[in-house]
């Protein structure tokens, strides 16, 4: 250590401090960009992500409940419940076409597009059965309408269930 031989003991003291500043001033700005970099991300997750599992949640039961007034409609003889029964089935599907076009305006493209657009086919054709199935009963073609809830509304409920789960775990 000869270059320290002839410096004064000011500089001795000065050089270390002065190095372990910059190392600590380097370590705090890295620090400060790091943690902006995971408020960003923690931000991205509460906008994006959160939301698109609350909108999922929310057509999920707003789909599940319009199965439960299907069959509801079907097996009940009063005209005022039935009446009733349709126009929560209408409210429904507003909020979930509602729902669904917020959820559309967050989509990446690729396996979250294709699932989406997959559960928007399977949901029109559930809508179908689902209005027939209320026209039958309300024309007193029970059975038929029961029948068609037990097979049509039951199976189709189970593959739009899957693709609202298909949906979550693309999200």
């Amino acid at each position: 250590m000869k270059i320290f031989k002839n410096v004064s003991v000011a500089v001795k003291i000065l050089v270390p401090v002065v190095l372990l500043t910059t190392v600590l001033i380097t370590t705090g700005i890295s620090s400060l960009m790091g943690m902006k970099n995971m408020q960003d991300v923690s931000e991205e997750i509460t906008s994006n992500y959160a939301t698109s599992m609350s909108q999922l949640g929310d057509i999920s039961v707003n789909f599940q409940t319009m199965e439960r007034i299907a069959y509801a409609h079907v097996i009940s003889d009063d005209d005022e419940t039935q009446k009733s029964l349709e126009a929560q089935a209408d409210t429904l599907k507003e909020e979930i076409d509602s729902i669904c076009a917020e959820f559309e305006a967050s989509l990446d493209e690729g396996e979250e597009t294709e699932n989406y657009n997959a559960f928007k086919e399977q949901y029109a054709a559930f809508v179908t059965v689902f209005d027939k199935v209320l026209q039958m009963s309300m024309d007193g073609q029970d059975d038929q309408a029961l029948a068609l809830v037990n097979v049509q509304v039951a199976s189709q409920g189970t593959q739009i269930d899957q693709m609202i789960d298909n949906m979550r775990n693309a999200n």
